[in-house]
C-alpha cells in the first residue's frame, strides 16, 4: 500500500511540474534565397541572380511539452519563401519573383527564463510542394533537387515570449544545414546551380490549453 502511495505522489508531482499545450500559429517569413548563375544558350550569355527578400506567409500549429523549465516544441507549418531576382541577357534585364511553397516540421528544444522568456534551438525538415519562377518572358522550369528523403534540412534558433497564459510570440532565424542542388530548364537547356537560404520568421500563436505555470 505504501508503494502505491509513493508512486501516486511522484506521479502527481511530475504532472504538476509538466505542461502540455497546443494551438494555431500565424506569422510572416522573410527569406533570402541566394543563387547567382551565369550560362550560355546558343552562344548568348544569360544570368539569373536573386535580389531582395519579400514577405511570405507562415501558418500552422504548434505543440509544447514542458518539464520544469525545459521545453520540447514540435510544429507543423505551411511556409511561403518569396524573393525577387534579376534575369539578365545580352540586351536587357528584368526583375521577377521566385516562390517556394512547402510544409515545415520544426523540432526545437528550449529553456524558459522567468515567467515569459524562452530561448530555443533545433532542426527543421522542409518538404517543397511547389517552386516557380514567375513572369519571365522566356519559358523557365525550375526544380529543386532535395535529399533522398525529399526533405530539406535546416537549423533554427529563436527567442520567444509567453503573454497572459494564452499568447505566444516567437522570433526565429533559420539557415541551411547544407547546400542544395537545383536544376533550371531554360530554352531547352538544363542549368545546374547550388542554392542557400536564410530566413527570419515572426509568428503569433494562441494556446488552446492555457499554460498552467508561467
Amino acid at each position: 500500500m505504501k508503494l502505491w502511495v509513493v508512486a501516486f505522489l511522484l506521479s502527481y508531482s511530475t504532472m504538476q511540474s509538466q505542461v502540455f499545450t497546443f494551438g494555431p500559429r500565424l506569422g510572416v517569413n522573410f527569406s533570402s534565397i541566394n543563387f547567382d548563375k551565369s550560362f550560355d544558350v546558343s552562344g548568348v550569355p544569360y544570368r539569373i541572380k536573386t535580389k531582395d527578400a519579400k514577405i511570405g506567409l507562415v501558418t500552422g500549429a504548434f505543440f509544447r511539452f514542458k518539464v520544469k523549465n525545459f521545453l520540447l516544441m514540435p510544429e507543423v507549418l505551411f511556409v511561403q519563401d518569396r524573393a525577387n531576382f534579376t534575369f539578365y541577357n545580352s540586351l536587357d534585364s528584368e526583375v521577377q519573383q521566385i516562390q517556394f511553397n512547402r510544409i515545415d516540421f520544426p523540432l526545437s528544444l528550449g529553456y524558459r527564463f522567468g515567467k515569459s522568456l524562452r530561448l530555443s534551438a533545433g532542426v527543421v525538415g522542409g518538404l517543397i510542394l511547389k517552386n516557380d519562377i514567375e513572369g519571365l518572358t522566356s519559358t523557365v522550369k525550375y526544380v529543386s533537387k532535395l535529399s533522398t528523403s525529399d526533405l530539406m534540412w535546416n537549423w533554427q534558433m529563436g527567442i520567444g515570449f509567453d503573454i497572459r497564459k494564452r499568447v505566444t510570440v516567437d522570433f526565429k532565424y533559420e539557415g541551411n544545414l547544407g547546400v542544395y542542388q537545383n536544376d533550371m530548364e531554360f530554352l531547352g537547356q538544363n542549368v545546374q546551380f547550388a542554392q542557400r537560404k536564410n530566413t527570419v520568421q515572426i509568428t503569433l500563436g494562441i494556446a488552446l490549453i492555457p499554460f498552467k505555470k508561467l
